[in-house]
């Protein structure tokens, strides 16, 4: 049986991305994937977008703002709680190449020191990098074999985590309104002795949806 991944994707007022991130996320070739909508309070009618169009999505409702390290927060306590075994935070402005989840769990479990794993991600720190979607398409099209390297940061955007971390050193610190919460993550989690890795697999990343990112801490 393969291993169970949420995908949780935080949403405030993202509808308009939205409208192509849910259907490029459930192209995916994963078979044990379970896509997980958290909305923090959106009024621009995501959620019943997303409840009209998509009943295989998972929503939960936030009912106001509450960034991207205790909203996504609520979304990891929901797949730990259905015996996730990994967890995929993507942003509500990604596109997917369908192959990313298979590449990226097949690589996670062969170490289970592998705690956090991104991609290739196009316009992952660069807005509007790529508007025609002309190097995603290339990049899709070229990709012929899974290569891996390991680094020091996996971005926030898209990135795959080991369920069993979050069990180990926590969640997100939630003083982190946005901004600065996955550093802060990934360096408890190498302290604890995991490893960040990136595979070639492409994605692509609008990189100015979201739901409003802010100050970096809170307190």
């Amino acid at each position: 049986m393969a291993p169970s991944v949420y995908v949780l994707i935080l949403n405030y007022n993202g509808r308009a991305h939205l409208e192509y991130c849910l259907p490029s996320v459930l192209e995916t070739d994963y078979p044990a994937m379970h896509v997980v909508l958290i909305d923090n309070g959106s009024d621009d009618g995501s959620v019943p977008f997303a409840r009209g169009g998509y009943p295989q999505v998972d929503i939960i409702e936030n009912g106001h703002n509450l960034g991207y390290a205790a909203g996504n927060n609520v979304g990891v306590r929901y797949a730990l709680e259905h015996g996730a075994d990994y967890v995929a935070l993507l942003n509500n402005d990604m596109r997917i190449d369908p192959r990313w989840l298979t590449h990226a769990v097949a690589v996670a479990e062969g170490d289970p020191c592998t705690g956090f794993l991104g991609f290739d991600t196009i316009g992952e720190y660069h807005i509007d990098a790529d508007p025609d979607l002309s190097q995603f398409r290339e990049r899709r099209a070229a990709w012929q074999r899974l290569e891996t390297r390991s680094t020091e940061h996996v971005a926030g955007c898209a990135m795959l985590v080991r369920a069993a971390l979050f069990r180990d050193i926590g969640l997100f610190d939630e003083a982190y309104f946005a901004y600065g919460e996955e550093d802060d993550l990934q360096r408890r989690a190498r302290r604890a002795g995991y490893r960040s890795v990136r595979i070639n697999v492409p994605l692509w990343h609008y990189n100015s949806g979201s739901f409003g990112r802010h100050s970096l801490r809170t307190a």
